[in-house]
């Protein structure tokens, strides 16, 4: 069976799983406040999508 071309396994790539590879490694060798914005900016897109994923569990469970 071929699997559908474009993304495979069923999901989609989102903002923390995107910045976890590359980017995890070169906030290893960035100064101690740039890894702090970088933290926040991903702690914010992180509840972005945990506010996003409950609000879509609600409509799903409603029915919607």
């Amino acid at each position: 069976m071929m699997e559908p071309k474009g993304m495979t396994g069923g999901g989609m790539m989102t903002g923390p799983q995107m910045m976890g590879g590359c980017a995890g490694m070169a906030m290893m060798n960035t100064d101690p406040k740039t890894r702090g914005q970088m933290m926040q900016i991903k702690g914010r897109m992180m509840k972005e999508m945990g506010d996003l994923m409950v609000k879509r569990g609600k409509e799903l469970e409603e029915g919607k």
